[in-house]
């Protein structure tokens, strides 16, 4: 039997949410750069969560403690971040659908053929509709990844909290 440890699962899940996160980048100009630049620092800092407890030189050790101290923290703030822009991403991405009025009246009334992608309105009710699906899944792999990371954390501290017991260590 095989088990997949949690940091190769965050890991893949971080990839599963930028693939699902391309709608928010490629449609909505804004909130596109807001989410790639939170995306950047928190897979950083996930990052960081998965390898921080396997340094062992002396000079990571200063690292390795401060994130395992204060790392949830950035990376639950990181993440709800994250899940809040696709929850609004999803909300904006629903209201043309929602409306009485035509589609293509609707994107000329609100400008929405002005985006990063440069589609223009005739083609973008389409793009709506799919980015509808994958920013679902990439708010499921958010949620995923919250579950995940206070697993990690919760696994890093009992590591420490071993070591530091262990007089052997000292």
């Amino acid at each position: 039997m095989c088990v997949i440890r949690d940091e190769c699962v965050l890991l893949a899940m971080l990839v599963v949410q930028l693939v699902c996160g391309l709608p928010i980048m490629a449609l909505m100009k804004m909130v596109g750069v807001a989410y790639l630049l939170i995306f950047g620092a928190a897979f950083f800092v996930s990052l960081c969560l998965t390898v921080a407890t396997r340094m062992r030189c002396r000079c990571c050790r200063a690292f390795a403690t401060f994130i395992n101290e204060y790392g949830i923290c950035f990376f639950l703030v990181l993440h709800l971040a994250l899940l809040t822009l696709a929850t609004y991403t999803l909300y904006m991405f629903l209201v043309p659908f929602f409306r009485a009025t035509d589609f293509e009246k609707f994107c000329e009334d609100h400008k929405l053929s002005d985006n990063l992608s440069h589609t223009g309105c005739e083609r973008l009710q389409g793009f709506y509709a799919l980015s509808l699906v994958s920013l679902t899944i990439a708010t499921m792999a958010t949620l995923y990844q919250l579950l995940l990371g206070s697993r990690i954390t919760h696994k890093n501290w009992n590591d420490s909290a071993g070591l530091l017991k262990d007089p052997g260590m000292a």
